[in-house]
């Protein structure tokens, strides 16, 4: 009777409760490439991100970032920082072969991102002409600053293909 009831503990601490991995979804996928472009971000601009996620109901149709920065930039600097923003994000998704097929569109296209950027000063300045946050959506970028009123006020606003061209970029 001892042997049987040891032979049972033993197979049923044998037994491993453990589940067999879930494949991978094309959400989890499209996540692992926000996350991967935001520690590039973070590494290579110093970029902090703090949102992320888009639209997959389906297939990926939109992916977005929220970053944000402690440096104090010239309006030029914060132009080109967007733009290179944009281009890593929308070439690590193009260039990921897992989740090529779950895209709705392929090749994905800047109106397929979502990139905002918030400018924290380290100084507090405050100044009327100062940008302190950036949203690049559906191909137009959109330039604001926060006045003490509180109320975000758009300063500029062109296309992503307007911002590349007065950088000199094709």
């Amino acid at each position: 009777m001892k042997f049987l009831y040891l032979f049972f503990l033993a197979l049923l601490f044998s037994c491993s409760n453990k589940k067999p991995e879930e494949p991978q979804t094309y959400v989890d996928v499209a996540m692992q490439i926000l996350d991967e472009t935001s520690l590039q971000l973070k590494k290579e601009k110093n970029l902090h991100t703090f949102g992320n996620g888009g639209g997959m109901l389906y297939c990926v149709e939109r992916m977005h970032l929220a970053l944000l920065s402690y440096e104090d930039y010239t309006f030029e600097q914060k132009r080109r920082l967007i733009i290179y923003a944009l281009e890593t994000l929308l070439q690590n998704v193009n260039d990921n072969e897992k989740v090529r097929k779950d895209l709705c569109q392929y090749p994905f296209k800047i109106e397929n991102l979502k990139i905002t950027i918030s400018f924290e000063s380290k100084q507090n300045i405050v100044n009327p002409e100062r940008i302190t946050f950036i949203s690049a959506r559906d191909n137009i970028i959109k330039y604001y600053h926060n006045p003490p009123t509180g109320y975000r006020v758009l300063i500029h606003e062109e296309t992503f293909e307007e911002a590349k061209e007065k950088l000199g970029q094709k």
